[in-house]
Order: structure tokens, then sequence, then C-alpha cells
């Protein structure tokens, strides 16, 4: 888990965290959990489609979690899109 001090360490860095919602990982509520904690600014939701187990609905499981809790739109957006898009400098469609 992220501590305080580790994630301010990453903020200064303007590093941007990858949050992975893997089946028996991390559940969608605990990822709401986080992205409540540690804002949304510089992270990305993904579900490591892996050897794993793994979920591809993991993602849109967050972000139904993340509406559920009453999260904005555009904190939505952001780490489902928007995050990614600008560290890999991708224009939206």
């Amino acid at each position: 888990m992220l501590t305080w001090r580790f994630s301010r360490s990453l903020w200064k860095l303007n590093a941007c965290l990858g949050l992975t919602v893997p089946p028996e990982k991390l559940t969608p509520e605990e990822a709401v959990e986080i992205l409540r904690e540690y804002w949304t600014d510089r992270f990305v939701l993904n579900s490591d489609m892996s050897s794993a187990p793994s979920d591809p609905l993991s993602v849109p499981r967050t972000v139904q979690r993340m509406k559920m809790e009453g999260f904005s739109r555009s904190d939505i957006r952001r780490v489902s899109d928007g995050n990614i898009r600008d560290l890999l400098k991708i224009s939206p469609i």
C-alpha cells in the first residue's frame, strides 16, 4: 500500500502511477479507496491482462464503483482515459 511519504516523493517526481485491479489482489472498492485518499491526478486504471488470473472488466467495474461513490465525471475520465493519454501524448479521437 502506498504511504504518504512514498506518494509525496512520487508526486514531486511528477510520476504517473498504474493502479492495477486484478482478481484476488485489489477490488474495485479498494481501488476507489486509494483514489479517494491519494487523488486522481496521477493514477491510471488498468486490468493487467496476463497469464495470471485477470478480469478484462475490472476497469469498467472500478469506473462504476467510482460513479456510485460520487466521484466527478472529470475525475473518472482522468483515471480511466485522460492521464494515460497525457502520459503517452495521445490526442482524443
